[in-house]
């Protein structure tokens, strides 16, 4: 494997690091905003199912359609910039209605991760390709686990509502 293609392994990996991080440093203050903004509890459940319910309606055809069009690349980018316009969005709005809305493209930003563990594996040889999805899951947890941290650290520092800025920031160094 060339210089080139471990550099790309190497990114790619920060990539999914700081994607799942700007993901689920929000999750634990989707809650205690809502309510802040005056949300009952059963509107509260719609949004934060959204989050899943979106996956689970996108996942599968969003999949199916990479497959086809053999651009997951292209898919994989989409989920970013959704993630950063939904984080940026959380971090912006005062409106239940808006957090539904961004908490759902939320859902359908990390859609595209289906898309990911394909072109990840597909940087190894085949018989590389077990040990490339645990790479990428460990990727994935880490960033989901110092998403958690840090998230509690800013918020109980700064408020729960900067931790949407922080993982805007988060989902801006992805792109980037």
């Amino acid at each position: 494997m060339g210089q080139g293609a471990k550099r790309e392994i190497r990114t790619f990996k920060l990539f999914t690091v700081l994607f799942w991080f700007s993901n689920y440093i929000v999750t634990p203050y989707i809650t205690p905003y809502l309510q802040s903004l005056g949300a009952g509890n059963i509107v509260i459940g719609y949004v934060v199912s959204s989050y899943s319910i979106a996956q689970i309606l996108v996942r599968g055809p969003l999949g199916i359609a990479s497959d086809r069009m053999g651009r997951r690349k292209s898919f994989i980018v989409a989920g970013a910039v959704l993630t950063l316009v939904s984080v940026t969005g959380l971090w912006l709005t005062r409106s239940v209605a808006w957090v539904f809305v961004f908490r759902t493209l939320q859902g359908l930003a990390v859609t595209s991760w289906v898309c990911a563990t394909v072109l990840f594996a597909g940087y190894l040889r085949p018989e590389e390709a077990v040990g490339a999805t645990v790479q990428l899951q460990v990727c994935n947890s880490g960033g989901t686990l110092v998403g958690y941290l840090l998230g509690g650290l800013v918020a109980k520092r700064f408020g729960y509502g900067s931790v949407f800025l922080v993982a805007a920031s988060g989902a801006a160094l992805a792109l980037a």
